[in-house]
């Protein structure tokens, strides 16, 4: 069976892309972990293969925590056991995406002989994305940064074959989207290869309008913010105004002089009311 790698970082489009191809027919090891993200409800990360990963290597901090033979003895049992699954249901091909397996590369070619495939993004736009989740920095350029160069360093290291899929373009870009199939190896249908790219283009939204319409809902929340704080600002300067113009009024009725002849009504009328 065809086993095919999506190398990526968060925030790439990876999950579109393994999502792709398993609407082509390719195997992706449900269940998935769901994302808090109405963009991207499913990542395509197999949950248990999620969890192998985490378990060796750390998601803030990029290191690895445990010995990498605990990993190779997870895969060496859970891979086949996926095939077999994939198998009995009709499956040829088999997809793994995790951003965390990019440190584990030369593990996982020790169990299988896969296609790697990495899907890449400009790294502003990982950036705009994981502030438009609220996520923290390893999601976004500074974490990419240390997984592209995991991957490249060991692609080119180890002279190993791989396909770059740009996701900006691929999304549109049914050429690229055939090349994909072609170089996985995937047999499929026009069918399934339109229905596969009309549901990329419905599941997610063009990157440009969707990031450029979180960056002007964040521009007119901060103008509303800047607008109250003015207004604020305003009534303040207007409180202290008043105020100051009431001490000025008393200040001169005091040396006015009604205010030394009325003095002995005054004080009669503070005694009486227990003033004093």
């Amino acid at each position: 069976m065809q086993v095919v790698f999506v190398l990526s970082s968060w925030a790439s489009g990876s999950s579109a892309v393994a999502g792709f191809l398993g609407k082509c027919g390719c195997y992706t090891c449900p269940p998935h972990f769901s994302l808090l993200d109405p963009r991207t409800p499913n990542s395509f990360e197999s949950t248990e293969y999620r969890d192998a990963l985490m378990a060796c290597i750390d998601e803030n901090s990029l290191e690895r925590i445990s010995p990498t033979s605990n990993f190779v003895a997870f895969l060496s049992d859970w891979l086949p056991a996926q095939i077999q699954k994939a198998e009995e249901q009709g499956y040829h091909y088999l997809v793994l995406k995790h951003p965390l397996q990019s440190f584990l590369l030369d593990e996982i070619t020790k169990i299988v002989k896969p296609i790697f495939v990495v899907v890449t993004r400009p790294l502003e736009k990982i950036e705009q994305t994981r502030r438009r989740r609220d996520w923290g920095p390893v999601y976004g350029s500074a974490g990419a940064k240390s997984i592209y160069s995991a991957i490249y360093s060991y692609l080119h290291n180890n002279s190993k074959c791989y396909l770059a899929v740009p996701y900006e373009e691929f999304r549109n870009d049914v050429d690229m989207q055939r090349h994909l199939i072609d170089y996985c190896r995937i047999k499929t249908t026009d069918t399934q290869i339109h229905s596969a790219s009309t549901w990329l283009r419905h599941h997610t939204p063009p990157v440009e309008d969707s990031e450029l319409r979180y960056e002007l809902e964040m521009t007119e929340t901060l103008n509303q913010v800047m607008a109250r704080a003015k207004q604020l600002e305003e009534q303040a300067f207007q409180a202290e105004t008043r105020a100051s113009l009431a001490e000025a009024q008393i200040a001169a009725l005091k040396n006015s002089n009604s205010w030394r002849i009325t003095a002995p009504v005054r004080a009669i009328v503070a005694f009486l009311r227990g003033d004093f």
